[in-house]
């Protein structure tokens, strides 16, 4: 649950501060019309989303919802793929631009989604024990640290390719 909000955290973040750059993203998926408002509307969405995921507010509903948050984005990456030139990803800011490590990433998210439609949490994060907390807190950061260096690397090994 942690690994789920933190992610949509981040990405809400990064979207909200280079909305420009999404919008583009945007353009490219949904077309001009629609850009401009689900450039706020959808950062917006994921921090509910997180919320409602730490707040423990209906765990099958949320995680159902986060599930098909996912398989919307994947569908946007996608359509991303078939015009790379047109407008990168950039899910996460200006580093994430690869469609292929975005559908893997959403893929590893949607089976925790999956996981906890089949089995929720029970209630909000703030009632499980604090040892339990600090330990998935860490986890979930340093999952977002591990992608973020991942992707800030991504340029260091294609050009050691050439």
């Amino acid at each position: 649950m942690l690994v789920l909000a933190t992610t949509f955290v981040l990405a809400a973040i990064a979207k909200l501060r280079d909305r420009v750059s999404f919008e583009r993203v945007l353009v490219a998926v949904v077309g001009r019309s629609a850009a401009r408002p689900l450039s706020f509307a959808v950062p917006v969405g994921e921090l509910a989303l997180a919320a409602a995921l730490i707040a423990g507010v209906r765990p099958r509903a949320v995680a159902l919802l986060t599930l098909a948050v996912l398989v919307a984005f994947s569908w946007a990456l996608m359509r991303l793929r078939g015009r790379p030139r047109q407008a990168p990803c950039n899910c996460f800011g200006s580093n994430a631009s690869d469609p292929a490590a975005g559908l893997v990433r959403n893929a590893a998210l949607g089976a925790l989604a999956a996981v906890l439609v089949l089995a929720p949490h029970g209630g909000a994060a703030w009632s499980h024990p604090p040892a339990e907390l600090v330990a998935a807190a860490t986890l979930a950061l340093g999952a977002a640290c591990a992608w973020h260096l991942a992707g800030a690397l991504a340029p260091v090994r294609r050009a050691d390719r050439r």
